[in-house]
């Protein structure tokens, strides 16, 4: 690991400490831009100077209407993840409230638009369980939740197969291992055939005394290295 030499000056130190002050909770501001661009095309407070939401979003503001959308989805989205944690809902913050700085100190929240952009393939009802897990997966992986990350663990889902049932899996299995030209494997099938023998077992016991959560986890990031591989 190479070792960064430290030269900067007592005060650069407090300088990049005050910047990052300001930084910090600004980074959610796309949360207030969303909601107070779905407050003004609801209520269509742009019709005394632009004929349309387009082009009161393209004049105004610079913004494509597509993007400002998506700013809008945002705005929905965190409102959304706020309720499931149970938090007190951003709608009811007081209007003198500093939102920005509200939004910026709560937990597992996404820091910028490009973050919820990916979630926006999914259903609204399924956006804040796969956001949840990509915050999981990541700290697993030891790696930011960047746009990307979440853009992978999207596709993940949206291209995971049915669930079957793991009995059918592990009589596949066995039906696999029969073949006289095999498209993977015995290794690969007796350690699978061990690793669904034991999911099958703890799933009997309801995961009694074991984490479930990270155990879903685990599997789940057997299956991003596959399919990262392949």
């Amino acid at each position: 690991m190479e070792i960064i030499e430290k030269t900067m000056t007592n005060d650069e130190v407090e300088a990049l400490k005050k910047m990052e002050a300001i930084i910090e909770p600004n980074l959610r501001a796309f949360y207030v831009v969303g909601a107070a661009l779905s407050k003004i095309r609801s209520s269509k407070l742009y019709r005394d100077d632009f004929l349309t939401w387009k082009e009161y979003c393209n004049k105004r503001w610079n913004l494509g209407k597509s993007h400002a959308h998506r700013l809008m989805e945002a705005a929905v989205f965190v409102e959304s993840l706020c309720s499931s944690k149970k938090k007190d809902s951003i709608k009811h913050v007081s209007e003198d409230e500093n939102l920005i700085n509200y939004i910026g100190h709560l937990e597992g929240i996404p820091d910028n638009e490009g973050q919820i952009r990916p979630l926006l393939k999914l259903e609204p009802k399924d956006r804040v369980a796969v956001w949840e897990k990509a915050v999981n997966m990541s700290a697993l992986d030891e790696v930011p939740v960047t746009g990307k990350y979440v853009s992978g663990i999207v596709d993940m889902v949206l291209n995971a197969p049915k669930i079957e049932g793991i009995e059918g899996i592990l009589d596949r299995v066995e039906g696999e291992k029969k073949k006289k030209k095999k498209d993977v494997p015995d290794e690969f099938l007796d350690l699978f055939n061990t690793l669904g023998s034991m999911i099958l077992e703890f799933t009997e016991k309801n995961y009694s005394g074991l984490n479930k959560k990270k155990i879903v986890e685990y599997v789940e990031n057997l299956f991003i290295l596959v399919k990262g591989k392949a």
